[in-house]
């Protein structure tokens, strides 16, 4: 949402400024509307991405004592949520591997997909 309002307002600078030819400030509002996106991005996907990997480790553990337990439980329900979770883990390994790789953490790499 904060980036569309940036957008919507820059392109309303933009059009002021460049019915009066002022090319300078077009660029100094284009490059810090890269830098205030950038500083608020970078932070809330890096912790969107722990919070699911703290999800995930929760689905796994509790698939884990379910399977220990003998428990009676839905099993294409359990399914379901295994392949979510396996989703997930596939597309942020994804996004690990280009050149976006410092929005996501580290610990993406090591966790293993759920069976």
């Amino acid at each position: 949402m904060i980036i569309l309002i940036s957008l919507a307002i820059l392109l309303g600078l933009s059009v002021f400024m460049l019915k009066f030819n002022e090319w300078w400030l077009f660029g100094t509002l284009v490059i810090g509307t890269i830098l205030i996106i950038f500083i608020v991005g970078f932070p809330v996907n890096y912790y969107d991405t722990k919070e699911s990997i703290a999800k995930f480790n929760a689905t796994k553990q509790t698939i884990m004592a379910l399977r220990k337990n003998g428990d009676n439980f839905e099993k294409t329900a359990l399914q379901q949520k295994i392949i979510e979770c396996n989703q997930w883990l596939a597309e942020a390994q994804f996004y690990r591997r280009s050149p976006f790789k410092i929005w996501i953490p580290k610990d993406v790499d090591s966790i293993k997909p759920l069976e």
